[in-house]
């Protein structure tokens, strides 16, 4: 996945394309004008590896490069310009239509802000317990924001009830002062043993109405979120998580 700057392509558009309608006879600064932004926009993005730029734009950009370079050389050759701005205008067209499936645009969810969703989900928690987060759930918890992000509802709730769980049994193994000791791995537990061990009521009680109303019935494969049951679930899974990190987190 790659995250773009959309403005970058409006810039080397606005640069490139009048490359495209050069005049004849034209004068040394006149040239230097025009062909200097070009051949700044294209040298910078040609240059970075992860742009989104295949095969046939690479190719098409380094040519007209090439003729740009050669005309700061006092090699000029208009009409290969013309047309290499007019090839690479063409190439750059297919990539996005056809290559690349066209560019989305990732809309807010909620007050959640998008970058944020994508890439540190973990933000929506209070700052002072985000260092409570085991690194596999804070996996989870990145891996169910940016579902949620990216509109894959049930498997925002997966990666969310994922990260719930293995914060419980984090939980349970901070109370009991060792690691889980049952084969046995289900929430229903989870829950008991951690009452045994003196866990609040108000999280015992959030956890059994996420187990009911959430975790169980999205094991069975007929069963599917949407996107604002998704929406839903994230706040309610964020207000358990601080909860728990409330208890675990000095």
């Amino acid at each position: 996945m790659l995250k773009l700057n959309v403005f970058d392509f409006y810039l080397l558009g606005q640069a490139v394309h009048p490359l495209t309608e050069l005049r004849q006879d034209p004068s040394e600064g006149y040239l230097r004008y025009f062909l200097t932004p070009a051949r700044c926009y294209l040298g910078r993005l040609l240059a970075k590896e992860d742009t989104l730029f295949f095969s046939a734009v690479q190719r098409e950009g380094k040519a007209l490069l090439g003729s740009i370079d050669r005309a700061f050389q006092l090699e000029v050759d208009l009409d290969g310009i013309r047309q290499g701005a007019r090839s690479f205008e063409t190439a750059l067209m297919k990539a996005f239509l056809e290559e690349s499936g066209g560019v989305f645009a990732v809309t807010q969810k909620g007050l959640y802000n998008t970058s944020g969703l994508i890439d540190h989900a973990e933000a929506a928690l209070p700052e002072r317990l985000r260092a409570g987060l085991p690194a596999i759930v804070l996996n989870d918890l990145r891996q169910g924001g940016r579902c949620l992000a990216f509109e894959t509802p049930t498997g925002a709730g997966f990666h969310l009830l994922r990260g719930v769980e293995g914060l419980i049994k984090a939980y349970y193994e901070k109370l009991a002062g060792m690691p889980w000791p049952y084969i046995k791995r289900d929430w229903w537990t989870y829950t008991d043993e951690i009452k045994k061990l003196g866990a609040p009521a108000r999280l015992t009680d959030a956890l059994t109405q996420l187990r009911t109303n959430y975790r169980n019935p999205l094991m069975h494969p007929q069963d599917n979120l949407d996107q604002e049951e998704a929406l839903g679930l994230f706040g309610v899974v964020l207000s358990l998580m601080t909860l728990v990190l409330q208890e675990m987190v000095p």
